[in-house]
């Protein structure tokens, strides 16, 4: 789900952009059956301005599809990159979730290396499963709350704290020069407000 701030104007645009570019399905199916009515109306007709809808209509379809498909708007690229850090938290990949956190990261004592060090501890013995993302989008800026359902790792020899199979996160994301949005900071804010420096400490503890 996306939320915006924006003015009227650009919530406008948001739509148009979202119709046109990111959901096209809806103006398909409009044109699908606008093509099937102006179809039924040529039969009793022949009208030459029905028939030329009934050509018009498939080929703007085509031509929607096509501008779809070409056309990574910055929402895509935004929750393409939230898409990756899941499928990264999923496999247990450290090295492809901290290629989506920005050099920038600012949420350890370390930053980026904090981090880097808590990903590579937590995700050789634990695995999460994300839920839909609540995201709340600015120009340049956007807000991520996530929930991860946490299991054991294959062949780990633990059980996870209780209480924390499922763990609320909020992250700040920061669209950088090259176009892509990428992990500013991070923290969980339920059950208990932490850093994943501090939840990855909770691994060894639970051996």
């Amino acid at each position: 789900m996306i939320e915006t701030c924006d003015a009227a104007g650009e919530d406008a645009m948001d739509l148009v952009r979202y119709l046109f570019l990111e959901n096209p399905l809806t103006l398909g199916i409009l044109l699908a059956l606008g093509t099937v009515a102006a179809g039924a109306i040529w039969s009793r007709t022949r009208s030459r301005r029905t028939l030329a809808a009934m050509v018009a209509m498939p080929l703007a379809a085509g031509l929607l599809v096509l501008l779809a498909h070409l056309v990574e708007t910055d929402r895509e690229r935004l929750l393409a990159a939230l898409d990756a850090l899941a499928r990264a938290v999923d496999t247990g990949d450290a090295e492809a979730f901290l290629a989506h956190v920005s050099a920038d990261y600012t949420s350890g004592p370390y930053g980026k290396d904090s981090l880097a060090a808590a990903a590579r501890v937590g995700l050789a013995h634990v695995r999460a499963t994300a839920e839909t993302p609540l995201v709340h989008q600015t120009d340049g800026e956007a807000t991520v709350n996530q929930t991860y359902r946490f299991r054991p790792a294959p062949a780990a020899r633990f059980t996870l704290p209780q209480g924390r199979e499922c763990v609320r996160w909020e992250g700040r994301f920061v669209r950088e020069a090259d176009g892509q949005w990428r992990l500013k900071s991070a923290v969980a804010v339920s059950p208990m407000r932490m850093t994943p420096e501090e939840a990855a400490r909770l691994v060894p503890r639970a051996r």
